[in-house]
């Protein structure tokens, strides 16, 4: 399995336990979905160090309270966190939550 996908997995399993239920969908090869409007992106970069050996970085940027009022240059359709589930959400606590989920899971 493409590590994207199982980013994307913990991604969404780690929402669920912060309190999301709304669907979330993985477009591949790296989008979070909702609605058809994209709402998150992951990108990773891997380097082969060895022929068994490597090592990734993973960046994960998420649309969570982003206003309507600055969507101007925004050429696709695409949501906030604050959006899908009607209200403001603490980045701090949400950043622990998918950390501590990427954590336990890789």
């Amino acid at each position: 399995m493409d590590l994207s996908i199982v980013i994307a997995k913990i991604i969404i399993q780690a929402l669920k336990k912060y309190g999301i239920t709304q669907t979330i969908e993985i477009k591949y090869p790296n989008d979070l979905i909702f609605e058809n409007k994209k709402w998150g992106g992951i990108l990773i970069e891997t380097v082969n160090h060895q022929p068994r050996s490597c090592s990734a970085v993973i960046g994960i940027g998420l649309n969570v309270n982003f206003s309507s009022e600055k969507t101007d240059k925004i050429d696709q359709p695409w949501t906030s966190l604050s959006e899908i589930t009607q209200s403001k959400h603490d980045r701090n606590l949400m950043c622990a939550c998918l950390l501590n989920a990427l954590c336990e899971a890789l």
